[in-house]
């Protein structure tokens, strides 16, 4: 029996593609018989892999050949086919999206062969839908579940003490208290305990590296003093493998930051108590994400520790979706796998009851903290994610004045220009970004040590200059 071998290769083999991008390459078919091929299709297409049920999707198959093949010749065909939109590719812990380029040639009379090869694809400019938290169980699913049950612990009494009125009318009614004493322990009683309270997030729709803020307040009725209050800010893969009785539900939490805004604080009767939260998505390609049994959530969780209680807790889902930004679209993410080790660089901006968060890390301490990790350029960016955009009170010598932008990446305003300064211990070097009205204060200021307020921007790598914009 006659067969074949098929081969690809990409014009670009080490491209990376932008979603809905067209890959061109071509396929090379070997015979050792004369065969008939039917039809030579190439198509792109994803897949998963992990320990959930296998989810794929193929786009539009394009037919390169129909025909005869003949015994020792090697041909060639050329293809073109566009990568599928979403999702991109994806490396997780327990869960994976594997995009390909993918040529099979139909033979009669044998197994088909066929030809995989896997290529990575990022986002393009496909904008995928808000992120849904599960569905809970419809109150009709409740109520069946309710009536099924009554009904056989009603027919199993039954079996052992007759038809008796008493065991008929009971078992429901033991039922409804039971049902209402597991609402009371784990629902009212800790409302009650915690008061009014608002949990808001701006905005629940964000991309990797941006900025989460967000406000949590409570006014108890009754004077009340909790173990904690604590934000945590959770990614987990939610993997489903099997089906019916062989069905598993594979759950592993990719990332968890945790800000405690208080520890045992003393909350008096009917005063609003509010608390700033302030924390930044870490960069790493894990996106939102819900095939059918296989899903990756972003959620921020509030949660109160009540003494002798069941624990309050309120949570939000997130949208994390691939940034249209140009500018951070271009820079690199960690792979999925790697969420973990981005939650624990967070610890010091624990936010404490007495203090608001742009005091929870001091300026010197982000400086030194940088400083001692300058030879890891990645962990330098990471700890200046972890701050970027926090007002933080500095002392600093001033320089000089830039009389051009210079070839910093950070984009400059309109009416900024850049003086160069100096954190003096530990020492590193700064650019500082200011208002153009208060160019002359700082000339003035040449060789001096200057006090203000200012918020990091960024990095310079190539200049090894920490960047700070300076407040107006």
């Amino acid at each position: 029996m006659g067969k074949c071998v098929l081969s690809i290769e990409l014009e670009d083999p080490a491209a990376a593609y932008r979603a809905g991008q067209k890959v061109r390459g071509q396929v090379q078919v070997d015979a050792d018989a004369d065969v008939r091929c039917r039809s030579l299709t190439v198509y792109a297409g994803w897949r998963t892999r992990g320990m959930g049920n296998v989810a794929s999707e193929q786009g539009p198959k394009v037919t390169l050949f129909s025909g005869e093949l003949t015994a020792g010749a090697s041909q060639r065909f050329s293809f073109e086919v566009e990568t599928l939109l979403w999702p991109v590719t994806y490396n997780g812990f327990q869960l994976s999206v594997e995009h390909f380029v993918e040529a099979t040639a139909d033979i009669p009379w044998t197994v088909d062969p066929k030809v995989s090869l896997p290529i990575h694809v990022t986002p393009g400019d496909y904008r995928p839908p808000d992120a849904e938290p599960p569905r809970s169980p419809a109150a009709l699913l409740q109520l069946i579940l309710f009536l099924f049950l009554s009904l056989f612990l009603t027919f199993i009494a039954l079996s052992f003490f007759g038809p008796n009125p008493i065991v008929m009318i009971g078992i429901p009614v033991l039922l409804l208290c039971g049902a209402g004493l597991l609402m009371l322990i784990f629902k009212w009683l800790p409302k009650l305990y915690v008061g009014q309270v608002h949990f808001d997030l701006e905005p629940r729709r964000l991309s990797p590296g941006e900025l989460l803020r967000g406000s949590f307040s409570l006014r108890p009725t009754s004077a009340i003093e909790p173990q904690f209050i604590r934000f945590r800010l959770i990614a987990t893969e939610v993997c489903v493998s099997g089906t019916g009785t062989n069905q598993k539900t594979h759950r592993h939490v990719l990332f968890d930051r945790l800000l405690v805004l208080a520890e045992q604080p003393q909350l008096p009767a009917n005063e609003t108590k509010r608390y700033e939260i302030l924390t930044r998505l870490p960069r790493v390609a894990a996106y939102s994400l819900k095939l059918t049994h296989n899903e990756l959530h972003w959620v921020a969780q509030i949660h109160i520790g009540i003494p002798g209680l069941v624990d309050w807790k309120d949570e939000i889902y997130l949208s994390v979706v691939p940034s249209l930004d140009p500018a951070m679209a271009a820079r690199t993410l960690a792979p999925g796998h790697q969420a973990a080790q981005f939650a624990l660089d967070l610890a010091d901006l624990d936010v404490a009851d007495s203090a608001p968060p742009e005091d929870a890390i001091t300026f010197a301490e982000t400086v030194g903290h940088i400083v001692n990790a300058r030879a890891n350029p990645e962990q330098v960016d990471l700890l200046v994610d972890a701050v970027a955009g926090l007002p933080l009170p500095l002392q600093v010598r001033i320089g000089r004045r830039l009389l051009r932008g210079g070839d910093e990446d950070v984009q400059l305003a309109p009416d900024e220009q850049v003086v160069w300064a100096e954190h003096e211990e530990p020492l590193l070097p700064l650019s500082l970004y200011i208002p153009k009205h208060r160019v002359e204060d700082f000339e003035r200021a040449s060789g001096t040590i200057w006090e203000g307020r200012g918020e990091i921007v960024g990095w310079d790598r190539r200049g090894g200059r920490l960047q700070v914009r300076i407040e107006g």
